[in-house]
């Protein structure tokens, strides 16, 4: 009965999700390959995502006195930094204070759901994912890029992707159907798609690595995504 009781209160008071498996920031570590493809293909990531975030942040950069790009590249689980991502996102000039709370609000939710994940003593429940939602030019991919660089200043392995080619260039990532190998067929199911997707990464082993070893994965303008295609990417990771 207390056994019982103290999974309904995890569950239902608490809202954790208790897991028995390898703690996922533990996986990541154990997956990480040494080869010397899988860590040039990390870097030039790493590096797109740093100039992209940067681009997007703009003149900003020294206003939350984010870390050089040299210094974010350097980062690494052992040795990293501790810049205050949350403390630091200060109101910008010219933003007005209703865009800088819901701005501030997504940035320390994620913060938090990143410092969860990383947390030694919460390695038993699993970190959920997180979903910011807003109004079109809220700052919704503003607040992704800056997040993404909190991420890597704790020598985190970070992607981007999206839906929508030209997006995901713009933020730095690769678009969602390149990133996972998957077939553009509109007249497959779902279950033959993720077969090809699974069968693509096996034969492509460099991009498999990647996938494996990321510790975040960033999806922008997830509402254009269909709930088959959410079922599509479940299948693809759960084998990843």
């Amino acid at each position: 009965i207390n056994t019982a009781g103290e999974i309904f209160n995890s569950v239902i008071i608490r809202d954790e999700i208790a897991i028995t498996d390898m703690p996922p920031a533990l996986q990541t570590s154990l997956d990480t390959s040494y080869d010397d493809k899988v860590i040039s293909a990390v870097d030039n990531m790493k590096l797109t995502l740093i100039s992209a975030a940067f681009r997007k942040i703009g003149n900003n950069v020294t206003l939350y006195n984010i870390l050089s790009s040299k210094e974010l590249m350097e980062c690494t689980r052992d040795c990293h930094t501790n810049w205050n991502a949350d403390e630091n996102y200060v109101q910008a000039p010219h933003q007005n204070i209703s865009s800088y709370r819901k701005q501030k609000l997504a940035v320390t939710y994620t913060c938090n759901t990143i410092d969860c994940y990383l947390d030694c003593s919460r390695q038993s429940t699993f970190t959920k994912n997180l979903v910011i939602t807003g109004a079109p030019g809220s700052g919704k991919t503003y607040s992704l890029n800056y997040i993404s660089l909190y991420a890597i200043s704790w020598g985190m392995k970070v992607g981007i992707t999206a839906s929508m080619s030209q997006r995901a260039i713009q933020i730095g990532g690769v678009h969602l159907h390149k990133l996972f190998c998957i077939p553009v067929n509109k007249k497959l199911s779902l279950h033959v798609l993720a077969e090809n997707s699974i069968a693509a990464l096996l034969r492509n082993p460099i991009k498999l690595h990647i996938l494996r070893q990321l510790n975040v994965l960033f999806l922008d303008e997830i509402g254009q995504i269909s709930t088959n295609f959410l079922s599509l990417l479940d299948k693809i990771l759960q084998f990843i």
